[in-house]
């Protein structure tokens, strides 16, 4: 994926953001038709700082709340519904991450990669796998092994992995050497880590949500995010209300483009302020 700092910040609401997403939308059926990756869209996106919405302002960001981040990310999607999935699982780890920062403010981790946000890098996540032990379990045939002086080495295989093939960083879930599973989080672009755009199943095509593959990945000891005892008590997450909510939003847009597209009248049915 290509590099795409925030190079020009626009906050939804604004001539600018909606000039955007207009070209985005102008693509978005051709693009779906003739089954093309929106890549383009994405980095313009990236570049325009929507990775950073919900950062505070100390941390880069425009401090916009959840109300406000919901509504922008139906906006999007009633410009290009497979644009805005394609930020579905950066927008949780954003969260995840900012809850663990107002949990303990010195969490310099979260604090690390908040600041790759800010850059405006963009997250995904390898977490399904196929297999008997993937129904209903935390055991993964992925492995992240000791690898000497504190290092590790990474290998397995993920499908279902939305988001990987337009992202900067990928969050990978493992399981360890000694009954835990582990989370890491490895450039996309390291050497070792192939991302395969071969997703057939249901829903998006474009998304990105194929298979990715790592072969002997190095990753070093700052790079593992959470490694947690099978037997560990579960920790309070916003992840699986946001990934749903997340979706809702989705649909919301999807929603006020089919109003436009049966508004009797040659411009933008009323669904255009509706989602504001």
């Amino acid at each position: 994926m290509t590099q795409a700092p925030v190079s020009q910040p626009l906050l939804p609401g604004t001539d600018g953001f909606d000039a955007l997403l207009g070209e985005i939308a102008a693509g978005a059926k051709d693009r779906d038709l003739n089954d093309q990756n929106p890549f383009d869209q994405v980095i313009a996106l990236k570049r325009a700082g929507f990775g950073t919405l919900r950062l505070p302002t100390d941390l880069g960001g425009p401090g916009f709340s959840v109300r406000q981040l919901f509504s922008a990310i139906i906006d999007v999607a009633h410009a290009d519904p497979i644009v805005a999935h394609i930020f579905r699982t950066h927008f949780w780890f954003v969260e995840e991450r900012l809850r663990a920062l107002r949990g303990d403010p010195a969490d310099a981790v979260s604090r690390r990669w908040l600041d790759e946000v800010a850059a405006g890098k963009l997250f995904a996540n390898a977490f399904s796998e196929k297999g008997t032990l993937a129904v209903g379990s935390l055991v993964f045939n992925t492995r992240l092994l000791p690898d000497g002086d504190g290092a590790f080495r990474l290998d397995g295989e993920k499908f279902y992995s939305t988001g990987t093939l337009f992202s900067d960083y990928l969050t990978v879930a493992t399981t360890t050497d000694h009954d835990s599973v582990a989370s890491v989080i490895v450039p996309a672009d390291r050497t070792g880590v192939r991302l395969i755009d071969d997703w057939d199943g249901f829903g998006q095509r474009r998304t990105g949500t194929g298979t990715t593959v790592f072969t002997d990945v190095a990753v070093s000891p700052d790079e593992v995010l959470a490694d947690t005892p099978y037997d560990a008590e579960p920790t309070p997450t916003v992840q699986y209300a946001s990934l749903q909510l997340y979706i809702h939003a989705v649909v919301a847009g999807v929603l006020a483009s089919i109003v436009d597209d049966g508004w009797p009248c040659c411009g933008p049915g009323p669904a255009a302020s509706a989602t504001r």
